[in-house]
């Protein structure tokens, strides 16, 4: 989707390893409603909160569906300890909405990848109640971040809402 866009980056002093950008501007049917609104309206702060809040309830739903935001089932859970989805943090301004998380482990989750280990022999950990020790790690990638159909429909409302507010 065009309107989205995955990436790290550091962000008010958070480093957020994994965030969303969305950028209302991109959607075919909200381009005239952006048009409108940049004609009329003043500040848009409050518009991107909304966003920021419809995208951050949307990653959160995700971990109760365990699906990523194309409706595919997660190859794996990312809800063990839940801080993951406690640590989805929206950080917006006049311009843009950006839903992420300032957790380390975020990114990996988001795109997969290899954890191998750096200042010993091996990783060790417990699986099943199991002692593991391996070289290396793969972790499947399980996308939590993006924009499902039910997300665009919501960011949608609220841009309808809010520019029906500043039209009034």
């Amino acid at each position: 989707m065009q309107a989205a866009q995955v990436y790290g980056r550091y962000v008010g002093g958070f480093l957020m390893p994994v965030s969303l950008r969305y950028n209302f501007n991109d959607l075919t049917r909200l381009q005239e409603l952006g048009g409108r609104l940049s004609r009329k309206a003043g500040d848009t702060k409050s518009l991107m909160a909304a966003v920021a809040t419809v995208l951050k309830r949307g990653t959160q739903d995700r971990f109760e569906s365990k699906t990523t935001p194309d409706g595919r089932p997660w190859t794996s859970s990312l809800f063990k300890s839940g801080a993951l989805k406690r640590k989805i943090i929206a950080n917006y301004d006049k311009d843009k909405a950006e839903v992420g998380s300032n957790l380390k482990y975020a990114a990996i989750h988001q795109f997969g990848g290899v954890i191998k280990a750096k200042n010993a022999k091996c990783l060790h950990f417990l699986l099943n109640g199991q002692d593991v020790f391996a070289k290396s790690v793969k972790i499947p990638a399980n996308p939590y971040l993006g924009i499902s159909e039910a997300d665009e429909m919501a960011v949608c409302q609220a841009a309808e809402t809010y520019l029906a507010e500043e039209l009034k």
